[in-house]
């Protein structure tokens, strides 16, 4: 073994020379004797090496020394005891010599990811059944530090049951993997302190889109999984200079709203756009509860507490153009009592939405459908139809909602009538009390 143990921290004049200086340190281990000075300056480099203690090699076993022990005790799950003994020495030596493999469950969790589920109805905070699962992830991402595949970002995905409406839920998905996020990176500290501003966690929502059948417990889930790496996305075409005339034109007034059960709707709008519109909030926040489709500019939800919300709203459309525009919300007002819904009813009203939505597609694209009407479902027994709005009801009623999907989004300026279909929607629900 080389005769290293006697050079003292101040010799080293960068750190550069102090991590030549570990590459080429040998870790052969002297006899385990915290008197030995060789042997807690072969500890104290050990650790610099493995968890960046930043210990001065004095040979010294002090109170600094014991507590980067205990750290590295709690991190590989050994009794935190700061005492250096077996089980500690031949854990650095096994991550020292790379023969240290990560747990079962931490090859699992690598491979399939892991699922927090159960959340209570309509609930997003974490439950006391989900710490132990919280504290076995974060325990891996730990251990993984110190091997030759670590743990550099994950993904917390959120996802509801079919209960409620679509913008809702995909609010509360995004709640829920919000709520483990923070509690993953406060695992993560505890354990190693400063390790979670290092490891990113990216929070998405799946709202009700991809429930578990007959499971709604089951459904109610925030799935943790490595962030695998994608290509980054195009870059928005840069907005025609000086011919940007975008603006927004409709938002909320401020309202006085009841609540928790008055559900409220506002569709935004634009004029002079490109294409199609993103709907966004840049600043401020809307109440609880309540959320803004991006395609539609349905502003919607359920308001669950009092308050004045500000915000400030921006439409992008196609070209990169935008349009900016501040607004806000006021909610008060007492409970008021939950009703049954009214499913019957509910179906018929919302047949009435789908059928309105064709007659509003077919008025606005005739034109387009009867140029593409060999492409489209039953095309050859509407055509015997004369009147072209008549044949592009025909084809609507027979194509259903996947025609008029596909129609909008090969349509730009059939927008107003997916709003249309969504505000309809949104209304039966209110007047049913369906969720």
């Amino acid at each position: 073994m080389k005769s290293l143990f006697a050079i003292e921290p101040s010799e080293f004049e960068s750190e550069l020379e102090f991590d030549s200086f570990l590459d080429e340190f040998e870790f052969e281990v002297p006899p385990i004797n915290v008197a030995n000075p060789e042997f807690v300056r072969w500890v104290q480099t050990s650790l610099n090496k493995l968890s960046n203690a930043k210990l001065s090699l004095d040979g010294i076993w002090g109170p600094i020394t014991r507590a980067a022990v205990r750290t590295f005790q709690q991190q590989q799950g050994l009794t935190p005891d700061g005492i250096a003994g077996g089980q500690t020495t031949q854990r650095i030596q096994q991550l020292l010599s790379g023969a240290a493999t990560p747990s079962c469950a931490c090859v699992a969790f690598k491979k399939c990811g892991e699922v927090l589920n159960r959340f209570p109805l309509d609930v997003a905070a974490v439950q006391s059944f989900h710490q132990p699962l919280i504290e076995q992830i974060a325990r891996c991402v730990v251990e993984s530090q110190t091997s030759i595949d670590p743990i550099r970002s994950l993904n917390a995905v959120g996802h509801t049951d079919t209960a409620g409406p679509d913008a809702y839920n995909q609010t509360l998905g995004l709640r829920r993997a919000e709520e483990v996020r923070r509690h993953l990176l406060a695992a993560i500290d505890r354990i190693q302190r400063g390790l979670a501003a290092r490891i990113p966690i990216v929070t998405e929502t799946r709202g009700k889109s991809q429930t578990i059948p007959g499971d709604a417990a089951g459904s109610r889930r925030v799935v943790v999984s490595l962030r695998t790496s994608a290509p980054p996305p195009p870059p928005p075409p840069p907005p025609r200079r000086g011919r940007c005339h975008l603006q927004i034109t409709s938002t909320p007034s401020p309202l006085v709203l009841g609540f928790p059960h008055a559900p409220y709707a506002w569709p935004l709008a634009a004029a002079n756009a490109s294409g199609a519109i993103n709907w966004s909030i840049i600043g401020g926040s809307l109440p609880p509860g309540v959320s803004l489709g991006a395609k539609s500019g349905l502003i919607s939800g359920i308001p669950t507490t009092a308050g004045i919300y500000r915000f400030r709203i921006r439409a992008r459309d196609a070209v990169g153009c935008t349009s900016d525009k501040d607004s806000s919300i006021t909610v008060q007002g007492v409970p008021t009592p939950a009703q049954p819904c009214s499913q019957r009813e509910f179906d018929k009203l919302k047949s009435d939405c789908t059928v309105e939505a064709m007659k509003c597609v077919a008025g606005r694209a005739a034109q387009h459908i009867i140029q593409n009407l060999k492409h489209l479902p039953g095309a050859l027994q509407c055509a015997r139809m004369g009147n072209p709005y008549a044949i592009a009801l025909c084809v609507l009623l027979k194509g259903g909602r996947q025609t008029i999907d596909n129609l909008l989004r090969t349509h730009t300026g059939l927008q107003e009538c997916r709003q249309r279909l969504d505000i309809c929607q949104f209304n039966a629900r209110t007047k049913t009390h369906c969720r």
